[in-house]
């Protein structure tokens, strides 16, 4: 990570998320939040990342199936988050393999979170947009 002002990369458990935002740009321009209590923290981008990290970690099963086939992976989940904070149209696209009870545990996962998204902002105004979120699925040795 690099200075929470700057460019900074999360590796959060099973997400890893790139923000680029500067915190004085936040008011005007920013990615949607995942939570409103984000909108008052002091990292507002880190604290979204934050709580998308730990819902996944709690809440995501890796499928037996693909435990027992070997299969790991990351799979990406492309999410549209409306101007009103909605979510709609989950896609989950394989990056390295090719499990398909990993997709559908990805997919299962991101359709579960709450709906309490903050709309990204563009010049001031709420505005959709997509957030794609790697989902790593990975055995323990």
């Amino acid at each position: 990570s690099t200075d929470p002002e700057g460019a900074e990369e999360e590796k959060l458990g099973p997400v890893e998320i790139i923000v680029s935002s500067p915190r004085l740009d936040l008011q005007v321009n920013r990615p949607p939040l995942f939570g409103e209590e984000c909108l008052d923290m002091e990292y507002p981008v880190k604290c979204s990342s934050d709580k998308v990290a730990a819902f996944i970690r709690n809440n995501l099963e890796f499928p037996e199936a693909a435990i027992s086939a070997g299969h790991e992976g990351k799979q990406l989940v492309t999410i549209h988050v409306t101007e009103e904070g909605k979510v709609n149209d989950i896609q989950v696209e394989p990056e390295h393999n090719n499990c398909e009870s990993c997709q559908t545990a990805a997919y299962s996962v991101v359709a579960a979170m709450p709906d309490d998204w903050v709309p990204a902002l563009e010049d001031g105004k709420s505005v959709g947009t997509k957030v794609t979120i790697p989902i790593e699925f990975k055995t323990l040795d």
